[in-house]
C-alpha cells in the first residue's frame, strides 16, 4: 500500500523529522538526545525499519521472479512490516508524550493507519497461518 511505501521510503522525511524533533526537545539545558538510553531506542527504532524495509523487497522481488515460496515471503512480510511499524510508531508516540497525539506531528495518524493495514488484505494472525502452514506442509 502507499502508507507502508512511504513508511519504508528511504529516506524517510516523515519518521526524520519526528526524530529530530524528539532529539532536539529536552529538559533545562539538556536535549533528550543526550541521553544514552533514548539514543539506543532511537537506535533501535532505525534498525528495525530498517529490517522490515529489507523484507519488503525481498517479498516484492520474490513476488516479481514468480518463486515457488513467493507467498511465504509476502505473508511474512506483511506480518513483520505491518507490526515493526506499529511498534516502531507506538514507541515515537511515548517518546513525544502529549505531542504524539497532536495532529501536526502525524504520529496518532501513523499509530491509527497501522492497525488498520495489521488487519486489511488477511490479518497478521491469517499471515501466520500461511507461514506456518508452509513450514510444516510436505514438499
Amino acid at each position: 500500500s502507499t502508507f507502508i511505501q512511504s513508511l519504508l521510503a528511504v529516506p524517510n522525511p516523515r519518521f526524520a523529522h519526528r526524530i529530530h524533533h524528539i532529539a532536539a526537545s529536552g529538559l533545562h539545558a539538556c536535549k533528550l538526545a543526550d541521553f544514552q538510553a533514548l539514543q539506543f531506542r532511537l537506535a533501535d527504532m532505525a534498525i528495525e525499519l530498517d529490517a522490515a524495509r529489507v523484507m519488503l523487497y525481498a517479498a516484492a522481488a520474490s513476488l516479481d521472479r514468480k518463486d515457488h515460496d513467493a507467498t511465504l515471503r509476502c505473508a511474512s512480510a506483511k506480518r513483520f512490516v505491518t507490526d515493526t511499524g506499529s511498534k516502531v510508531a507506538n514507541e515515537a508516540l511515548q517518546l513525544l508524550g502529549g505531542y504524539g497525539y497532536l495532529s501536526e506531528y502525524g504520529i496518532e495518524k501513523i499509530v491509527r493507519d497501522l492497525r488498520v493495514h495489521q488487519i486489511l488484505e488477511g490479518t497478521n494472525e491469517i499471515m501466520r497461518l500461511i507461514v506456518a502452514r508452509a513450514l510444516t506442509s510436505a514438499r
